[in-house]
């Protein structure tokens, strides 16, 4: 590298009593520090996790798993191209729903139970309803909510007909109308 010139060493110059300035003010701010505020806490207690049921079924990495309002049944996604129903107390599949897209990042389901949702690189949220069938007999699509200019990264039911997103153009979008009909 060649040597600075003389505006780029006071710009350099500057940059460097600018952050000088801002950890000053910083440290005027400041009521303690971590140090001080933990020195009288207790360590963490260690927790020894060990697997109660152990759910087989994927073939291909599990990106998201979320429980239904029964604390009973979960549903998982995977990078296999399905989402799979289980009952956690037993261990058994309950419904296996295949998906347009392998490439899910989050799943939902609704507080009732009734309705699944996932979504992720397809840049949209599937809705299905888990009671009614289509044709070749998997769960039923309900909604497709398309619009996303990023991937599906989160999505969360409020409640049976209303969800919450979040995508990779840094935009939350509540769906608050009804999305199951």
């Amino acid at each position: 590298m060649g040597k600075d010139d003389a505006e780029t060493v006071a710009l350099k110059k500057e940059l460097e009593d600018l952050i000088n300035k801002c950890k000053e003010d910083q440290k005027k701010q400041q009521d303690t520090t971590l140090e001080e505020t933990c020195a009288s806490m207790a360590d963490a207690p260690k927790v020894k996790l060990s697997t109660k049921k152990l759910l087989k079924g994927h073939i291909n990495k599990v990106n998201s798993v979320h429980y239904s309002g029964d604390s009973r049944h979960c549903v998982t996604g995977s990078l296999d191209g399905k989402l799979i129903i289980w009952d956690s107390w037993t261990g058994n599949k309950v419904q296996v729903i295949p998906l347009r897209s392998a490439w899910v990042m989050s799943v939902a389901f609704a507080p009732s139970g009734n309705f699944v949702a996932c979504g992720g690189m397809d840049n949209m949220c599937t809705v299905y309803d888990v009671n009614n069938r289509d044709a070749t007999g998997s769960a039923k699509i309900t909604r497709e909510l398309l619009g996303y200019e990023g991937f599906l990264s989160s999505c969360r039911f409020l409640e049976d007909k209303r969800i919450i997103t979040g995508s990779g153009d840094m935009k939350m979008y509540p769906f608050l109308q009804n999305i199951t009909r």
